[in-house]
């Protein structure tokens, strides 16, 4: 009867210690989608804007900087006809779209 004891205490501490991993590794999920919320809060403000600039230099592949954020960004693609950019970090990770008035060419 002890060794049934003993390994249903060993199973269960097993799974005790791959659930602590796991919720481990949600704290990151969590954390990237609070950013990425927080960022997009910030694009909703910003698109409100009303000054007219031209854009043309930023085309898809150029690299920018974020004027708040001091982040060098990379242009992936153009949306909302033209205003805003979907822009990922230097290692090629979706970081979010911003408004081109926020960014700035290198």
């Amino acid at each position: 009867m002890e060794i049934l004891y003993l390994l249903l205490a060993l199973v269960w501490s097993i799974l005790c210690l791959i659930l602590f991993f796991k919720v481990w590794g949600m704290t990151n999920d969590v954390r990237d989608i609070r950013d990425h919320l927080l960022h997009s809060q910030v694009l909703e403000q910003n698109i409100a804007s009303p000054e007219p600039q031209d854009f043309s230099e930023l085309t898809p592949g150029t690299k920018v900087i974020h004027k708040d954020l001091n982040k060098v960004l990379i242009i992936d693609s153009l949306n909302n006809n033209g205003k805003a950019a979907l822009c990922k970090d230097e290692n090629g990770k979706i970081v979010a779209t911003y408004h081109l008035n926020n960014l700035k060419k290198l």
